[in-house]
């Protein structure tokens, strides 16, 4: 069986509630902005206009009013930038980062944003070879999300800084196809599913 016509067939085991639709930004335009701005996270012109003129998708999951509901940043060639410690992650071309996963607090607890990394991931990346993904090591509920997902640890990224200066960086199990530039602080977990559709489909079948 060809990929697409399984993948076709996977989606169609998940439906996309019929009052629910995904749309994609490649750009930061005025719609953009208005959409994350109701949606109450997290905003940051500069930041966001810096993530669209590096590569990255923005996904976002509204109701039958286009009302925000979760959110989903990816960048499809492979490549992570964490803001929080400073740490660029590149690994292969056919991989993608998934970053930054948002659900409003009214909607959270329904499984809303496994839904729209479902349908996103599917849809558009199904011909790549590995998820990534990382959090940071405090976020418990995160962890608990990307292993019910089918992602597995693959390293930790430890820093140290004093008085903004970074002393101290250090990998914990690091796959050696990943490099890395670095500047700031935090602790960080690195995960990847590297056959996020056969994942999926043994756990829905």
């Amino acid at each position: 069986m060809q990929l697409s016509v399984a993948v076709d067939r996977l989606l169609q085991s998940i439906p996309l509630d019929r009052k629910f639709a995904i749309k994609r930004f490649d750009k930061f335009d005025s719609k953009f902005s208005t959409i994350v701005k109701s949606g109450g996270s997290f905003y940051n012109e500069f930041l966001f206009k810096n993530r669209f003129s590096n590569g990255l998708l923005f996904y976002v999951l509204l109701d039958e009013n286009k009302s925000f509901i979760a959110s989903l940043w990816v960048h499809p060639e492979g490549i992570r930038f964490v803001d929080e410690i400073g740490v660029t992650f590149k690994s292969q071309q056919r991989d993608i980062w998934l970053r930054d996963g948002y659900v409003r607090p009214i909607y959270r607890g329904q499984r809303l944003l496994q839904q729209l990394i479902l349908h996103t991931v599917l849809k558009d990346y199904s011909d790549k070879d590995i998820i990534w993904s990382d959090t940071e090591r405090s976020n418990q509920s995160s962890l608990r999300f990307h292993k019910k997902a089918g992602f597995k640890d693959e390293g930790v990224v430890c820093t140290l800084s004093l008085v903004n200066r970074l002393v101290l960086f250090r990998y914990i199990n690091l796959p050696p196809k990943l490099c890395a530039n670095f500047y700031n602080s935090n602790m960080r977990y690195l995960l990847k599913n590297k056959d996020f559709y056969n994942f999926w489909r043994k756990k829905l079948s």
